[in-house]
């Protein structure tokens, strides 16, 4: 039962491998901030909006009456809407869970990414989809990952060889799940690209405490670490899902941001051009007045080429907004990284092997 409800999590963060069909551009505007253009075919956008992960910010708009919808196109989206409320509030719940859980055995976390980000950079809970839950164990607790997974679920497949296959480098994340039927991503390395996380220490000393009324506190990083977060999780997705430059957008907002700071934890990683070309994206995409101007040691000619070719979709021509092999690329572009994404690639053609063993 619990091996079906990660399959679902799973297909549903990665659904549409190949390429989500292009955005329709009312949604563009609507991740953008500004008000929605008349749309004349409403069905066309609700489905855009779902296959986005659109569907909480779109259902705000309505209820804000910047668009019309007819009546059974408008329940429609009220049904999906009120499921991402009722599994977000599960959420909140189901951390309180983890919380408990962890703290009595002494293990450090952090909630980072999509509920974490919910709870700060948007105005109400169900505006961002979330499809699972995303902890950090820190590094103080590193060689205790393997425990966490076992308190958090028990019955785990992995449960005694996540550890070993942690150390060894075949595994940084795990997905579980809790007796609330929640998917929890279970993360070693905040990054979770593959390769170690060099500025892991200098991110978990960003902790701080977010309580949202009627919640549980719970840890989560400071705006300048989920900032560089959001950044190198957008290139590992491709710059394909919305939520993704929903979250930078709404971050690049907030108090207290320091880009700069951002940029110098991504250089740690060899990702600070990552991290620069893809503030330019952002903007270009989503047609923002902020311009953010790569600094010259940052915009080499045949880099810039590579992550392009490896990571941009296609939003301005065709009609696909395609996902490409861009986990590979932000791995092989990372400056003075080669032979660690070498080693990388030659584990993942043994990880089937060894996590059987």
């Amino acid at each position: 039962m619990r091996r079906a409800v990660v399959d679902e999590v799973h297909q549903r963060r990665t659904r549409a491998p190949k390429g989500f069909s292009r955005p329709h551009g009312a949604l563009i505007e609507l991740a953008a901030g500004r008000t929605l253009p008349s749309v004349e075919d409403a069905s066309a956008l609700i489905r855009s909006a779902i296959e986005h992960r659109m569907e909480g910010l779109l259902w705000r708009a309505f209820e804000e009456g910047q668009i019309a919808l007819p009546s059974g196109l408008g329940r429609s989206l009220a049904v999906f809407h009120l499921e991402a409320r009722r599994r977000h509030e599960t959420m909140w719940d189901s951390i309180a869970v983890v919380t408990e859980i962890l703290d009595h055995a002494s293990i450090g976390f952090v909630v980072m990414k999509g509920v974490a980000n919910e709870g700060r950079f948007y105005e109400r809970i169900g505006d961002r989809s979330v499809g699972d839950l995303d902890i950090w164990i820190g590094p103080p607790d590193r060689g205790r990952f393997g425990e966490a997974l076992r308190l958090l679920q028990p019955d785990h497949e992995l449960g005694q060889t996540a550890q070993q296959l942690l150390d060894r480098k075949y595994l940084q994340s795990v997905d579980l799940v809790l007796p609330t039927g929640i998917v929890v991503d279970l993360h070693s390395n905040p990054f979770n690209w593959g390769m170690e996380t060099k500025s892991a220490e200098l991110m978990w000393n960003r902790r701080q405490t977010l309580t949202l009324p009627g919640r549980s506190a719970v840890q989560v990083l400071d705006v300048n670490a989920t900032l560089a977060l959001a950044l190198i999780h957008l290139n590992l997705d491709g710059l394909a899902p919305l939520p993704g430059f929903l979250d930078v957008h709404r971050i690049l907002k907030a108090d207290g941001l320091s880009i700069s700071d951002s940029m110098n934890l991504l250089r740690s990683e060899g990702l600070e051009s990552h991290g620069w070309m893809t503030l330019s994206a952002v903007q270009t995409i989503l047609g923002l007045n902020q311009d953010f101007h790569v600094p010259p040691s940052n915009s080499d000619w045949w880099w810039n080429l590579i992550w392009r070719k490896g990571t941009y979709p296609y939003t301005q021509v065709g009609s696909k907004w395609r996902r490409r092999g861009s986990s590979y690329a932000v791995r092989f572009t990372a400056k003075k990284r080669t032979i660690e994404a070498l080693r990388h690639a030659g584990r993942r053609i043994l990880r089937p092997i060894m996590t059987d063993l």
